[in-house]
This record gives structure tokens, sequence and C-alpha cells, in this order.
């Protein structure tokens, strides 16, 4: 049995290695100034930068909350269902979660909150493994 277990681990762990390098990751991006909708409370307003392409969010000193929303196609057959949102952006208080829609979609809303909060958000980027 003792000889058998060395070959048994070594079959298992280059089993393993093939499934792992079967998987790819990819990702799809939008720019900052194609989100689908926005809603600001308090002071803060969001507008759009035609000529950089970005999104720009400033609140008061009195403060607030700006909720961008951006869309992605559903994901292709076999992959995800993980979805992984990054956001190149300046400024601070700034935050980001992705969801699976029930039409396979997938939103990420951006958060930007605080008083005095500023901020410019280039790319909006979805990254899953397929």
């Amino acid at each position: 049995m003792k000889r058998l277990l060395i070959p048994l681990i070594t079959i298992a762990f280059l089993a393993f290695t093939a499934v792992a390098a079967a998987q790819t990751w990819y990702s799809s991006s939008r720019v900052g100034s194609a989100y689908a909708n926005t809603t600001v409370t308090g002071t803060c307003k969001v507008s759009k930068l035609k000529l950089t392409q970005t999104a720009k969010v400033v609140c008061g000193l009195s403060g607030g909350t700006a909720v961008i929303r951006y869309g992605f196609p559903a994901l292709p057959a076999g992959c995800g269902p993980g979805v992984s949102p990054t956001v190149d952006s300046t400024g601070t208080n700034v935050w980001a979660n992705a969801v699976t829609l029930s039409t396979g979609k997938i939103r990420v809303t951006l958060h930007v909150s605080g008083a005095g909060a500023l901020a410019v958000i280039s790319r909006v980027t979805i990254a899953y493994y397929c």
C-alpha cells in the first residue's frame, strides 16, 4: 500500500493542476461616463465629462451619497458565477459591488459618500472565470 501512495498523490496533483489551468480569467470594461443611471441624496451631484469619458461626483460640505449603476451583459455559458468588480478612480470614499440579476445580466453599483467627497471614475471593470 505504501508503494501506491506516492503514485496516487502524484496523479491527484496532476489532475488538480490540469483542472485549474483549464479556467481562464476574462474581463469586461465600461468607461466611467457609460453609466446606466444614478441616484443622489444630499448635496451630491454626478456629471459626465465627455472629453475624458469619465464620471465626476461632487458632494458639498453637507454631505450625501451618490449611487452610480453600470450594466454589463450576461456572462457566457460556463462562466462565473463569481464576478469581481474593479473601479479605476481618484478620490475617497468610493466602493463598489457586483450582482447578477435574475436575467443573468451583471450590475455594478458604485457608491460615493461623505461631506466634501470628490471622485472621478475613469473605468469600471468586471472580471470572471470561464
